[in-house]
């Protein structure tokens, strides 16, 4: 179930969301939700599917369903990225209808199930070593490119594997080298979401407004779907094409001057910082980028605001060039 303005959001760029949530139905049917974020992490609604079952065919039925019909009403239906949490059905399903899509996994989801797996075998591992296992995790999950990412396994590998092997071994298996492994910040587009925690406040608010936290029949839950659809059509919040850019940021590049660039190439300058000893590389062809990690969490930093205003770039527009000044 969808409608023509929530079916709109799929010509945007964003990052896809598919997830199920639960307790709607008497009869204990899961609800297929599918969403997309912009690039300030606001949630869209695209569609629901009531179904009796999670297999492969089920998600399989509501993907092809939704290229349908964005095919009759010629909406282009092709996302770059997908997030979700650790279903293989659901995994097999994307890729089978979205064959250009990048499966990305959501990140509060892998630490719930690392943590799901040591509640479960506390008997095996020290719980101060686990304290430190997930800060470890954490610091992987914040790897800003390949070389980081591998640099830090072998890392986790040299000072894991024979204090925590069975934890370890987990790790590696399921989140290193199994099917869900694109959970680090570098898999991102820079800005977009790195977790399903806006699908899962939609869940939240779907039960709390829509069903009031009851169980209904099938006809009821169509008819709340139907009621849900025809709120968040009529009152869709804009789709966030440019990331927000705060002050903060805009103050911190004020800061910075002509000199700390360097032209590497016909589109790609460098910045180093005396002070902190640290060297980032600004790119721009189609877009700006910037190797930082606050570049790849907000989509925007105090380096490629100070490149665009010192060398009249004007990428930000007016607004940020007066911020900027003042």
């Amino acid at each position: 179930m969808t409608s023509k303005r929530l079916l709109s959001n799929l010509d945007k760029r964003g990052v896809h969301h598919l997830d199920c949530t639960y307790k709607i139905t008497i009869h204990g049917y899961p609800l297929l939700i599918y969403g997309i974020t912009d690039i300030c992490g606001k949630m869209h609604i695209v569609g629901f599917m009531l179904t009796s079952h999670e297999t492969s065919e089920d998600f399989k039925h509501f993907l092809f369903g939704l290229a349908k019909v964005c095919e009759d009403l010629n909406i282009e239906f092709d996302p770059e990225w997908t997030m979700q949490d650790a279903q293989l059905s659901c995994k097999q399903a994307v890729e089978t209808v979205c064959p250009n899509t990048t499966v990305l996994m959501c990140f509060f989801h892998v630490m719930f199930n690392i943590k799901k797996f040591q509640k479960s075998n506390k008997t095996l591992m020290n719980e101060d070593d686990f304290v430190l296992i997930k800060d470890d995790i954490r610091k992987l999950h914040f790897s800003k490119n390949e070389e980081e990412w591998e640099r830090g396994k072998k890392d986790f590998k040299k000072k894991w594997a024979k204090q925590s092997p069975h934890i370890y071994n987990y790790i590696e298996n399921q989140w290193f080298n199994g099917a869900f492994t694109n959970w680090q910040v570098y898999h991102n587009p820079p800005g977009f979401a790195g977790s399903n925690s806006n699908m899962e406040d939609l869940n939240a608010d779907f039960k709390k407004f829509f069903t009031k936290r009851k169980r209904l029949s099938i006809k009821c839950a169509v008819e709340t779907i139907g009621e849900c659809i025809v709120y968040y059509s009529e009152n869709a919040e804009p789709f966030a094409l440019k990331p927000k850019i705060f002050r903060r940021v805009t103050d911190k590049a004020s800061n910075i001057i002509k000199t700390q660039f360097k032209k590497s190439g016909k589109h790609s300058s460098k910045y180093f910082s005396k002070e902190a000893q640290i060297e980032y590389h600004i790119d721009w062809k189609s877009e700006p980028s910037c190797s930082c990690f606050g570049f790849l969490k907000k989509a925007i930093c105090s380096h490629v605001i100070a490149y665009s205003h010192l060398f009249e770039m004007n990428w930000y527009g007016p607004k940020v060039q007066k911020a900027y000044f003042y």
